[in-house]
């Protein structure tokens, strides 16, 4: 299995964090078994399991996040997760959830997509993507 993230990079730090963090949590909720096991260090201290998969984020503009999108929701072997300008400006799931069956897709502006799947997949969709710098 491999994951990417793809974010529009142009948009400001704390957007890409947000939009880092909230794709890791569906990532976390859907993968569960790529969290490994707690750990403890030499004093004792127990450390929450992290992920035990590379997580690259990768940068393109909203046209290339909106396509690349579209293509891995045909891919049944790919998992994509998207967060748009809906869902960050939404205060509940509930009016995401409104907001979001009242769009059309041509209208939403991806911010950043998460895409799972084995490699070969992922690599076709992402390979020629630049790191985010």
């Amino acid at each position: 299995m491999k994951a990417a993230f793809i974010v529009d990079g142009s948009l400001p730090i704390g957007v890409l964090a947000n939009c880092a963090a909230v794709l890791g949590t569906s990532l976390g909720a859907t993968h569960p078994d790529i969290v490994g096991a707690p750990l403890s260090d030499a004093s004792g201290t127990v450390h929450p399991g992290i992920t035990g998969l590379p997580l690259p984020i990768l940068a393109a503009d909203p046209e290339l996040l909106s396509r690349i999108f579209r293509e891995a929701s045909y891919d049944t072997a790919i998992a994509a997760t998207a967060f748009n300008d809906i869902a960050r400006s939404c205060l509940s799931y509930a009016d995401y959830e409104a907001r979001l069956k009242a769009s059309d897709y041509g209208s939403l502006r991806f911010l950043g997509i998460l895409l799972v799947g084995p490699p070969k997949a992922i690599n076709r969709l992402t390979g020629s993507l630049p790191l985010l710098r």
